[in-house]
């Protein structure tokens, strides 16, 4: 991986009035960071996470995907864009999504332009909640160009002792 890897893959049930989802998070590190200071907590590496909702229990096909790089010194760097990668080939390999959604606020310019640029279509635009609706869906052409650029990805088991960066 060029920039991060992802640690700490977390599945949980959220139930709310509202609705019931399964949620997967990736904690995305700076890896250059964490290589740069051998000894450093991953904590004081964080760039931010990229998160996966299974909400849509007529539809188990979807998922809604977001990500967020909070680190201001990682913005525009890639991050955002491997992570989003890295969680939809996880989607599409071992949950079997067909379709994923992402809402974005209607500011936020970069974020817009990322999904677009990962082949996501805008199908909607709210002016209450001030966000787009972007989608794709993943044809066997999506789905091949996908698992190449994410060919690099290597899952392994996560070590809670003396990890060692990537």
């Amino acid at each position: 991986m060029r920039t991060f890897y992802c640690w700490g893959r977390r599945w949980s049930w959220c139930r709310t009035p509202q609705r019931m989802c399964l949620e997967c998070t990736f904690i995305v590190l700076d890896a250059e960071k964490w290589r740069a200071q051998p000894g450093t907590p991953e904590e004081s590496c964080m760039a931010g996470d990229v998160n996966l909702f299974l909400t849509d229990l007529g539809d188990p096909g979807l998922g809604e995907i977001e990500v967020m790089i909070a680190e201001p010194s990682c913005r525009g760097r890639g991050f955002g864009t491997e992570a989003v990668l890295m969680m939809m080939s996880y989607g599409v390999t071992k949950l079997g999504l067909r379709n994923f959604e992402a809402k974005i606020g209607q500011a936020n310019e970069p974020s817009i332009r990322m999904f677009r640029k990962l082949h996501f279509d805008q199908v909607s635009v709210s002016s209450v909640f001030q966000e787009v609706t972007l989608r794709l869906t993943v044809s066997e052409l999506e789905r091949q160009w996908l698992l190449q650029q994410t060919s690099h990805v290597q899952e392994k088991p996560y070590r809670a002792v003396s990890p060692e960066p990537p």
